[in-house]
């Protein structure tokens, strides 16, 4: 069953050319790289990738439920999101090697993630900056931009806010 469900999630991150790099508990970090030295227009659409992949992961993933064979599986889906400079390191030898990842987006993508019930997408406002004049995300009383659920379910569906960002793919 779980490797089902990590199947399509990965099949579904790849399809938006994000890069999983990590297992963090149950929860896998995801990154789309840009350079420092990127435009605003380069960094915009990755952030669109980001944003894209993120309602798709709801979409297909958000209310995975198996319940063939001897041990159903029920597993709920929230995503997280920040933007901006990461450090990423390998630390290690030949016999073992860690793939390390620091930065402040990390916090702040933890306490997006954190606003973020099953169903349901939150974005830091930093990423937001990127992406606010094409999503329909809805402020929080943390500052950070929410997506799914109560939030935007009269605002729009997820079919049609996809085929708006058919552009950004890369």
């Amino acid at each position: 069953h779980i490797n089902h469900f990590f199947t399509r999630l990965l099949d579904t991150v790849e399809e938006y050319n994000g890069d999983a790099v990590k297992l963090c508990g149950d929860a896998i970090l995801i990154i789309w790289t840009t350079s420092s030295s990127s435009s605003r227009s380069v960094k915009e659409e990755r952030g669109m990738q980001a944003c894209q992949c993120g309602i798709e992961l709801l979409n297909r993933c958000g209310n995975y439920q198996d319940f063939s064979g001897p041990s159903p599986v029920s597993l709920k889906l929230h995503c997280g999101m920040s933007a901006g400079e990461l450090h990423c390191m390998c630390l290690g030898n030949n016999d073992r090697m860690e793939f390390l990842i620091s930065g402040a987006q990390l916090k702040d993508m933890g306490l997006a993630e954190s606003e973020a019930s099953a169903g349901e997408f939150c974005i830091s406002a930093f990423a937001y900056s990127f992406i606010e004049k094409s999503v329909p995300f809805v402020a929080t009383s943390m500052g950070n931009y929410l997506y799914g659920g109560e939030a935007t379910a009269t605002q729009t569906n997820t079919e049609s806010l996809l085929g708006r960002f058919s552009s950004f793919h890369m």
